[in-house]
C-alpha cells in the first residue's frame, strides 16, 4: 500500500512538473519559435508526454472515475477531434497533412485531461499561482511593448525580425500606428489573451486574488485591485485588437448586469480609457479621420459579411461532419490535396470551424465555449471567483468570430485550463482523492479538503 501510494505521488509529482514546464515554453512559446524553427516539435513533444503521464496517472487509480457533464462534454469532442483526424487522412491521403491540420488548434486539448487529473492541492493551487501571474504579466508586457514601440524606443520591425514575421504582413499597422504582437504574436489574440485578465479581474474580490498570488499585505496593498483592473485595461487597448475593444464593452455590460453596483466604477473607468485613447492616441495618427468609435462600427459591418460565402461547399456537401481539417497550400501543392481541404481564409473561426467539422464539431465548440460559461455566470451558487474564469472562457468563445484564439499555444492552454478549473468547481471530484488515502485517513483532507480548493 505505501509503495502504491508513493508511486501515485511521484506521478503528479511528475506531472505536476510537466504542466509547470509547459506553462513557461507557451508563454514564450512564439520568441522561442522565431528563434529556434525547430521547435513547434519540441512543443508537440511536450504535449504528447503530458498526454502520457495522465494516462499512467489514470492507469494508477484502482477506483473508476465521476465525471462530470463538463467531462464529458470535452471527452466527445476529444474523440470526435480523433474521429476527424482519421477522416482527413483517409480524405487527403496523407497522414503528415492530417496532422498539420489537428496539431496547431486541437492538439492541445490533452491538457484539459492533465489539469483534471492534477489532484494533490499544494500542486493544484501552486500552478494557479504560475497561471495568474503570467496572465497578469501578459498584460504588462503588452502595455511595455506598446510604449516602446510608440514612442520610436524600439522600432516595431526588432519584434517582426525577433518572431520572423515579414514586414508586409498583413494587419501589422491601423492607419500610421504600428501595432504590437505581445504574448500570442497578433494583435487581435494578444487582446483577447489580455481581455482575459480583465475578464477574471471583473468578479475576483481583491482578498482571494491576494490568496491566490500569496501576496503580502504591503505588495497588496500597493497594487490594489483598481490599479490592477487599470493595467488590465490599458493592456487591451494597446493591443490594438479592434476585437477586444469589442468584446471588452460586451463583457462590462455583462459585468454590470450581474455584479450591478460592484461594477459600475470599472465601466466609467473604460469609457475614461476608451476616450483618452480615441482623442490622444488614435486621432493623432492617419487614422484620425475615422476614431477608434468608428474603428469598431467597421468591425461590426465586418461580420455582416455573408459566412455562407465561405461554407456553402461545406452545407452542400458535408454538412454533418465536414470536410477534415484545413492542410496548408504548400502541404497541399506536394500531397495533391483537394481544394476543399485548404486552410480557409475567411477571418472568420466559427465558419472555419463549420467548414472542417461540420455542425456537429461546431456545436460541441459552442456548447463548450459558449454555452457552459454563461450557465455558470447566470447560476446563483457559483463563488464570483468561479464566475470570473466563466467569463475568461466566454471572452474566447466569442473570439471565435474572428481569428482562431486556439492558435497561440498560451491562449490554449489557458482556456483548457480554465475549464478543468470550472470541472473542479464544487465537491464533484472528491472521489478522486480517495485513491490515495482511505476515506478514514487523517491525510485524506490534506490532500483534498470538502471545499473546492479554490473556494478554501
Amino acid at each position: 500500500m505505501t509503495y502504491k501510494l508513493a508511486r501515485k505521488k511521484s506521478i503528479q509529482r511528475l506531472l505536476y512538473s510537466f504542466l509547470i514546464v509547459i506553462l513557461f515554453v507557451f508563454w514564450f512559446y512564439i520568441y522561442f519559435r522565431g528563434i529556434f524553427p525547430r521547435f513547434p516539435y519540441i512543443r508537440d513533444g511536450l504535449l504528447f508526454s503530458i498526454a502520457g503521464l495522465t494516462i499512467i496517472d489514470l492507469l494508477l487509480l484502482n477506483k473508476p472515475l465521476s465525471p462530470n457533464k463538463i467531462d464529458i462534454a470535452v471527452f466527445i469532442l476529444f474523440s470526435y477531434l480523433m474521429f476527424e483526424l482519421v477522416f482527413t487522412v483517409l480524405r487527403t491521403g496523407s497522414l503528415e497533412a492530417a496532422y498539420h491540420g489537428f496539431r496547431i488548434d486541437f492538439l492541445p486539448i490533452v491538457l484539459y485531461f492533465a489539469f483534471s487529473r492534477l489532484r494533490i492541492d499544494i500542486y493544484r493551487k501552486s500552478f494557479h499561482r504560475f497561471f495568474l501571474i503570467f496572465l497578469i504579466l501578459g498584460s504588462i508586457s503588452t502595455i511595455i511593448e506598446f510604449i516602446l514601440i510608440y514612442t520610436g524606443i524600439v522600432s516595431q520591425n526588432f519584434f517582426l525580425e525577433l518572431l520572423r514575421v515579414s514586414e508586409i504582413r498583413r494587419g501589422a499597422t491601423i492607419g500610421d500606428i504600428q501595432r504590437i504582437f505581445g504574448v500570442a504574436g497578433s494583435p487581435h489574440i494578444t487582446g483577447i489573451y489580455n481581455l482575459m485578465t480583465l475578464a477574471l479581474l471583473l468578479f475576483i474580490p481583491l482578498s482571494v486574488l491576494k490568496q491566490r498570488l500569496q501576496l503580502s499585505l504591503k505588495s497588496a496593498k500597493f497594487l490594489g485591485s483598481k490599479f490592477i483592473l487599470l493595467i488590465a485595461i490599458t493592456s487591451v487597448f494597446c493591443s490594438t485588437s479592434r476585437t477586444a475593444w469589442m468584446i471588452m464593452i460586451f463583457i462590462m455590460m455583462l459585468a454590470f448586469i450581474i455584479r450591478k453596483q460592484s461594477i459600475t466604477k470599472s465601466f466609467f473607468v473604460v469609457i475614461i480609457c476608451l476616450v483618452f485613447f480615441d482623442f490622444f492616441i488614435f486621432r493623432q495618427s492617419d487614422i484620425g479621420r475615422e476614431s477608434m468609435i468608428n474603428q469598431i462600427c467597421g468591425m461590426v459591418k465586418f461580420f455582416e459579411i455573408n459566412i455562407l460565402e465561405f461554407t456553402k461547399d461545406a452545407f452542400n456537401s458535408s454538412p454533418i461532419i465536414g470536410f477534415g481539417y484545413g492542410i496548408s497550400n504548400s502541404l497541399a501543392l506536394s500531397d495533391n490535396i483537394s481544394s476543399q481541404n485548404l486552410t480557409l481564409q475567411c477571418d472568420i473561426y466559427f465558419a472555419e470551424l463549420f467548414r472542417m467539422t461540420g455542425i456537429i464539431g461546431a456545436s460541441l465548440f459552442a456548447i463548450i465555449f459558449i454555452m457552459i460559461p454563461i450557465l455558470f455566470l447566470l447560476s446563483k451558487h457559483r463563488s464570483q471567483e468561479i464566475k470570473g474564469y466563466a467569463l475568461c472562457i466566454l471572452v474566447v468563445g466569442i473570439s471565435f468570430g474572428h481569428y482562431s484564439p486556439l492558435t497561440p499555444p498560451i491562449v490554449s492552454l489557458s482556456v483548457w485550463y480554465l475549464l478543468s478549473v470550472l470541472s473542479w468547481d464544487g465537491s464533484e471530484k472528491l472521489k478522486l482523492a480517495k485513491s490515495y488515502y482511505p476515506s478514514n485517513s487523517p491525510k485524506f483532507k490534506a490532500v483534498m479538503p470538502e471545499k473546492a480548493w479554490h473556494q478554501c
